[in-house]
């Protein structure tokens, strides 16, 4: 949902999803051409004690909270997967969550 909330009119979001059998993992890729973040937010937000709660505005208008990605990140790692983020201020963001196909 964020991709597009902060990907503007003529931008483009991209999912993809492939299993890497040498790592037995499943991976989903989500990437936008949005607004993009600093690295320091990327930071403050993969702590992990931040639960969101700081005001957020789409390039759409629509609010947001933060605590959409907080709560992934959280039920990824509860599953045994990994949530990274990659991004560049003004050129888009790309999220690579990474799930164990034998969560054991």
């Amino acid at each position: 949902m964020n991709a597009i909330k902060f990907t503007p009119r003529g931008g483009r979001v991209t999912v993809s999803a492939r299993i890497e059998a040498s790592e037995n993992v499943a991976v989903l890729v989500i990437s936008d051409t949005g607004v993009g973040m600093d690295p320091d937010d990327i930071v403050r937000i993969m702590s992990p004690g931040w639960a969101g709660l700081q005001t957020t505005l789409g390039v759409h208008g629509d609010a947001g909270n933060g605590m959409g990605l907080a709560a992934t990140r959280r039920q990824v790692e509860l599953l045994g997967g990994t949530l990274e983020l990659r991004s560049r201020k003004g050129f888009g963001t790309c999220a690579i969550i990474r799930l164990p196909r034998d969560p054991g």
